[in-house]
């Protein structure tokens, strides 16, 4: 049994790790936009806390994407290459972006991993038009999978940064991701825990991000 549940954690931890991660739901990255493009951004996580521990999450101490962001009269829009887009909520600048996924691990537990990306707009200070955008080559368009093609010379500010480029675009985001694993209603998943020989301290259990994204070159032409 055990065996078996490592590799239904695997896929747990999989779903976090292709999430920069949100990648999940409806429409294909590379189909036709919808909303109005806000800017396309490099997005950097920083781990601040492991609650469901490594062996059950061995998630990265540090994560780095790329996404586009798009607005549809706040509608959130999140967008990576050849991945499902996905939506969320946009209120007075804080996006607000969640998908959610239930496996079944073993007979009898079914767990549900939700993440939860939310992030605050910075705007773009006045006559601040050389912030440029995110040079930073290696960068993976797809979770771990480096890609050096796309990204900005440094002091770029072609990002829709400009004068003449209508309202300014976010100079930065701030903010938070979240990935709580929970057992589903009715399952019995006594034999995940440490106590029981399993991989996790306790359920449910949280995993948590800082995040901020920084503008970069656009991702999509």
């Amino acid at each position: 049994m055990r065996s078996q549940l490592r590799r239904g954690l695997f896929l747990l931890a999989s779903l976090t790790c292709a999430l920069p991660l949100l990648a999940c739901l409806t429409t294909g990255g590379d189909e036709e936009p919808i909303g109005e493009a806000v800017g396309s951004y490099l997005f950097t996580e920083t781990l601040l806390a492991n609650e469901c521990g490594f062996e059950a999450a061995p998630v990265l101490d540090m994560l780095q994407f790329r996404a586009e962001l798009r607005n549809r009269g706040g509608q959130a829009i999140w967008r990576r290459p050849s991945a499902p887009a996905i939506y969320g909520t946009v209120t007075d600048g804080v996006w607000a972006i969640q998908t959610s996924q239930s496996t079944m691990l073993y007979e009898g537990c079914a767990m549900t991993q939700r993440e939860i990306i939310t992030l605050t707009e910075v705007a773009a200070e006045a006559g601040d038009d050389d912030a440029g955008t995110a040079d930073d080559a290696g960068v993976p368009d797809d979770a771990g999978q480096p890609d050096d093609a796309g990204l900005s010379d440094a002091g770029s500010s072609d990002a829709g940064l400009g004068e003449d480029a209508g309202p300014a675009a976010p100079q930065q985001f701030t903010g938070t991701h979240s990935i709580r694993i929970t057992p589903d209603v009715g399952s019995n998943c006594s034999p995940s825990l440490v106590s029981f020989g399993g991989p996790f301290p306790a359920l449910p259990c949280e995993v948590r991000y800082d995040v901020v994204g920084e503008p970069t070159d656009p991702l999509f032409e």
